[in-house]
């Protein structure tokens, strides 16, 4: 609004200047971070953003190889406000056992807090996924890889059966193709050359048959990780719908590379398993979190659990008929591998892309 003065000749006249803005400085421990107000990349740190209307902001610090900062600020008019962010390096975190029975490899998850599920203008993302909530989880170890058939044949060939009836706990090759396990119990093998493949066509009863059977091999509290620790293990520090950004290509996961993320190139199409570990490893050290196999997680799922789940070590829904599976697999579309996706199939199904990944807490 502008109004017009009339000043006479040799007459004086004082305005009182009111600010409707304000400023805010950032700057982190290490420098050179990309910085966020309200999710409007700024620029790097050090930096300053002014003209800032009043009112309070979400601020955000990212580097890679860290974990990111987040926070708020207030702005008020004709003030500065100055943020210091220190980011702890997630790529250095020691810390790997690897059990005597099977030769899983468990790697440490340091405790923390994060951002659980995806903001509502993350593409192709469902109503499940929120809303997105801070949880906060203790320290708990998380197996490098899937389980491979090899693993899994320990189990089968230890226990000398297939499961009770009506909870199968697997295919056999001569059930599904996709199976590289085959013989009868007791005396289960492995195709030549499938050996460090996942398992796949294994039904929650099967995971969670593996788990207690290892954990009473080793005294362990193994278990199947929660919905909240396996996307936390997952994002391993990052917001971006995966843990590598934007995207995911085919030399990233395996995956139905005709089927890119929403403005992401086209890929190649496996159509299968591969050997663990054949792409690259997230800042926590663990391979194939996104596709391959889809992995079972603990609980039963519930669309509406995160609007009422608890903020520290959440364990899901006391009840339910189906279970949850993260993580996408070799046959599925690349939204269905973000980290924030959830799925759930009744504990019963045997799919040809279904397996598992143990976790062991620590002092719960």
């Amino acid at each position: 609004m502008s109004k017009n003065i009339n000043v006479e000749k040799s007459q004086s006249v004082y305005f009182d200047l009111v600010y409707e803005c304000g400023n805010v400085k950032v700057k982190s421990r290490p420098s050179a971070a990309k910085w966020y107000l309200n999710n409007e990349e700024i620029g790097s740190t050090p930096g300053e953003k002014t003209a800032l209307k009043e009112g309070q902001y979400d601020v955000k610090v990212v580097k890679d190889g860290y974990i990111d900062w987040t926070g708020k600020v207030t702005v008020k008019a004709g003030g500065v406000e100055s943020i210091e962010a220190v980011l702890k390096e997630v790529d250095k975190i020691k810390g790997e056992w690897k059990e005597p029975i099977t030769g899983i490899e468990f790697v440490l998850i340091p405790a923390g807090k994060f951002d659980m599920g995806s903001p509502d203008d993350e593409k192709s993302r469902s109503s499940d996924e929120g809303p997105v909530h801070e949880v906060t989880l203790d320290a708990f170890y998380m197996a490098k890889y899937e389980v491979t058939n090899s693993q899994y044949v320990k189990f089968l060939n230890d226990v000398g059966k297939r499961g009770p009836s009506g909870q199968q706990w697997f295919n056999t090759e001569q059930e599904s193709s996709y199976s590289k396990i085959s013989g009868t119990a007791g005396n289960f093998n492995v195709k030549a050359g499938y050996e460090n493949h996942p398992v796949v066509t294994v039904s929650y009863y099967g995971a969670e048959a593996f788990v207690k059977w290892l954990a009473g091999k080793t005294g362990k509290k193994i278990s199947l990780p929660t919905e909240a620790e396996w996307e936390y293990a997952c994002r391993a520090g990052t917001s971006t719908p995966f843990y590598f950004g934007n995207c995911l290509s085919t030399s990233q996961a395996n995956y139905d590379g005709n089927y890119p993320y929403e403005g992401c190139d086209k890929g190649k199409y496996i159509q299968a398993p591969v050997k663990v570990g054949s792409y690259p490893k997230n800042n926590f050290g663990l391979f194939d979190m996104h596709g391959n196999v889809w992995e079972w997680c603990l609980e039963f799922y519930d669309s509406n659990y995160y609007k009422s789940s608890p903020e520290k070590n959440p364990m899901g829904p006391s009840s339910g008929s189906s279970r949850v599976l993260r993580g996408g697999s070799w046959n599925s579309y690349a939204r269905s591998c973000r980290s924030a996706n959830r799925s759930d199939y009744s504990p019963s199904i045997l799919y040809d892309d279904v397996g598992l990944r143990p976790c062991i807490r620590l002092g719960q």
